[in-house]
């Protein structure tokens, strides 16, 4: 990473957004560095456990690393590391049990969708902004944040991209739509952010305030650059929603 961006980024979100998180960074590794490794959840009832329960660690602000090994949910696996994708057990999950899905059919138009997984290191790193070094090159970025920060960041977004699908907001598993759209989109000539953290069965494992916004690196390099230039520099944001980050 360039070390001007890591400070102009730091730089601009505090100015502009104080008291609201940085996203975290996700990206390969081979080897986990100075991430601790999440381990491998216990057996359960339910058969699989999210990732987001895994991930105690970040929100107290310490970058953690995902394996194959690892992550607790077959879904997980195959949407950060290309496992197997166990249709059976997944058409009765979303059909039998959690009732997400009409049935066979729609479960597997939802598949064809999500994003194919394309894993460049051992391990998955989700590391928070402020931990990040020039020596690490984030696909994406995740900010997880509340509802005003969530229109903020959408109209950042569309900025420069009067595309009517330039935020998507893909129905989906958690880990899909939060972490595998944004890294397939962050291989597209033109990427798009996502709106996620919306899966209702990874909700109880996040803040019941956030959802999150998913941003691809270059998409997310611009927004922090265009941010001078937008509504963020007017009253529309200053005299409104700023203060409310910051309200007790």
């Amino acid at each position: 990473m360039d070390k001007d961006f890591l400070i102009k980024a730091s730089t601009r979100w505090h100015a502009y957004f104080p008291g609201v998180d940085m996203p975290v960074g996700i990206f390969y590794a081979d080897e986990p560095g100075d991430a601790f490794e999440v381990n491998a959840p216990a057996e359960n009832r339910r058969g699989y456990t999210c990732m987001f329960s895994q991930m105690s660690r970040m929100w107290h602000g310490e970058p953690i690393a995902f394996s194959a090994e690892t992550i607790g949910c077959w879904g997980g696996l195959a949407t950060l590391f290309g496992g197997p994708y166990q249709e059976d057990v997944t058409v009765n999950l979303l059909v039998n049990i959690e009732h997400f899905c009409k049935g066979r059919e729609e479960v597997l138009k939802q598949h064809a969708l999500d994003a194919e997984a394309k894993p460049t290191g051992r391990y998955f790193i989700v590391k928070p902004f402020e931990k990040l070094t020039e020596q690490d090159e984030p696909l994406a970025y995740v900010a997880f944040v509340n509802a005003d920060m969530l229109a903020a960041l959408q109209a950042l977004a569309c900025f420069d991209d009067a595309r009517a699908d330039a935020v998507i907001a893909p129905f989906t598993s958690g880990c899909m739509q939060t972490f595998g759209y944004s890294m397939r989109e962050a291989r597209q000539n033109h990427p798009r952010c996502i709106i996620s953290s919306l899966d209702p069965a990874m909700r109880a494992c996040i803040r019941k305030d956030l959802l999150s916004f998913s941003m691809p690196a270059r998409k997310f390099e611009q927004m922090v650059e265009n941010m001078p230039d937008t509504f963020l520099g007017t009253y529309i944001w200053n005299d409104g929603m700023k203060k409310r980050l910051t309200a007790k």
